[in-house]
């Protein structure tokens, strides 16, 4: 499977007010007019999205930080200001040792368990999530819950950035089960605190859906994206990154439920709008170029595909280093369009380097981990190592199983794979079952006209017709094209 875009980079969006409120515990007395000044200037930029004039006005903060009363603290406030513009920007590894210094100043002026300490671990847990340094990253969330809840008690909105953050760690771990309670909890908080049309409620919101798609329930994110998308609008004005971030999550859930016109629209409208309010060379243009390329590459235009997925490569690269999760999701992106279309000499080299990237930074039982294994595969395969490739199929396969449940679309994968590398070598009636199953949790997943299940029943009408069964082909096209008929098929509603 093309991947849309992984669980770090693609919460980069909801981590943005989290960044942004950290002002609220500089708690420094004695700042100068001029230094207040500077500070507003900066907020007023960050909120129209204009970072690095953000990160101009907050550098001359720490300038002038100098002469306040409580100069420490208010330059340990300067620092975070310079490190949340430096963050917008997409340069996370610059914008760390900003917030180091302030969390030592902090720590040492106002004691380990001051909320003006948890705040800074918050931030820097995210910039090492937006780096991949997932073990790093879920000590210092911990540790910034734990700050807070003691301080401000279970049900403070502070206590729901926690939860938040948390959660979108697990789902970057690939821990779907563990994330969702969290979500659910930081949601309902949100809502209480807040009001349910608050941008934080979207963000809770948006992140509740994505950890849906992760999981395989595509369905039930699509109602909780949309109101997502029409409270960040009404809130942040249609040219908002964040409006961007969220019409290219539900462009990418479109994609997965065959609604194609749709999830191209929302997607060239997202770039357009990252083009005009973040620049063009900004991390988050990846990851609508990936999903772009992904949507492309469902509906056979393979070369405007390449072009998109080369486009994310570049980007990713250039802004997150060579060594990033979101870099080997689209290496592993393009090397599976390579051996799909008959290249693999040309994919092998770029999935090996994907699988290596993945094998240093992520757990053995991640689920990122089978979708190497399976372009792997793929490439074997092309390459006519059916042994080879077997082996690797199973081995995505039983990981697939293992975290993810028997009917994830992901399992529907990897059994449509081993069954086609079977059925190359003759072994037609261990291909079936696996046929049969990808079917059955293809046909509980998508609508009758999705790309994904006409192709499948295309094969195993193939297969059937292999070992002379045309009739019963014949009865299963036809019952195919009765379900993608418009009046009986098609897209599924939202759910309520």
């Amino acid at each position: 499977m093309i991947r849309m875009r992984m669980s770090t980079i693609r919460f980069r969006s909801c981590f943005l007010a989290v960044l942004a409120s950290l002002g609220s515990f500089s708690a420094a007395r004695g700042q100068t007019t001029r230094w207040r000044e500077f500070h507003e200037a900066g907020m007023r930029a960050l909120e129209q999205a204009h970072y690095a004039e953000a990160e101009q006005y907050f550098r001359a903060e720490i300038r002038e930080s100098s002469t306040s009363q409580d100069s420490e603290l208010t330059q340990a406030a300067s620092f975070v200001d310079v490190a949340t513009a430096l963050y917008f920007e997409g340069r996370y590894a610059e914008a760390v040792p900003f917030v180091e210094r302030s969390l030592a100043t902090r720590e040492r002026l106002q004691g380990k368990n001051h909320l003006a300490v948890a705040a800074d671990l918050n931030s820097l847990g995210i910039l090492r999530c937006s780096m991949g340094r997932f073990a790093e990253a879920e000590n210092l969330h911990r540790r910034a819950l734990e700050i807070r809840e003691d301080a401000l008690g279970p049900d403070d909105p502070e206590v729901a950035k926690s939860l938040n953050n948390l959660a979108n760690l697990c789902v970057a771990r690939g821990k779907y089960s563990e994330a969702e309670p969290l979500m659910l909890r930081s949601l309902a908080i949100k809502e209480k605190t807040v009001g349910p049309d608050h941008p934080d409620v979207a963000r809770g919101l948006s992140n509740l859906a994505l950890n849906y798609r992760e999981e395989g329930k595509v369905r039930r994110a699509e109602a909780p994206l949309r109101r997502a998308l029409a409270i960040w609008t009404e809130a942040m004005g249609k040219e908002h990154p964040d409006v961007a971030w969220c019409l290219s999550t539900l462009a990418s859930v479109e994609c997965a439920l065959g609604q194609s016109e749709l999830s191209e629209k929302h997607f060239e409208e997202a770039l357009r709008i990252w083009r005009k309010s973040v620049g063009p060379n900004h991390p988050e243009m990846a990851d609508g170029l990936n999903g772009l390329g992904t949507l492309y590459r469902q509906l056979g235009r393979f070369e405007a595909a390449e072009m998109r997925f080369r486009e994310a490569l570049a980007l990713r690269e250039k802004a997150l280093g060579p060594n990033h999760p979101e870099v080997a999701t689209s290496l592993n992106n393009l090397a599976l369009l390579y051996a799909e279309t008959g290249r693999p000499q040309r994919a092998e080299p770029l999935a090996k380097r994907a699988l290596a990237i993945r094998e240093k930074l992520l757990r053995p039982d991640h689920p990122h981990m089978a979708y190497s294994y399976d372009t792997m595969a793929e490439i074997a395969r092309k390459q006519r190592r059916f042994a080879r490739s077997e082996t690797l199929q199973k081995r995505a396969l039983t990981l697939r199983e293992k975290v993810l449940g028997p009917k994830h679309p992901d399992v529907a994968e990897s059994l449509e794979h081993l069954a086609a590398t079977l059925r190359a070598v003759g072994r037609r009636d261990e291909a079936e079952p696996l046929y049969r199953r990808a079917l059955a949790i293809r046909s509980e997943l998508l609508p009758g006209d999705h790309p994904d299940r006409v192709r499948l029943t295309k094969d195993l009408a193939s297969l059937l017709r292999e070992t002379e069964r045309s009739d019963e082909a014949d009865r299963l096209l036809q019952d195919m094209k009765v379900r993608a008929s418009p009046t009986v098929g098609g897209a599924p509603d939202a759910p309520g």
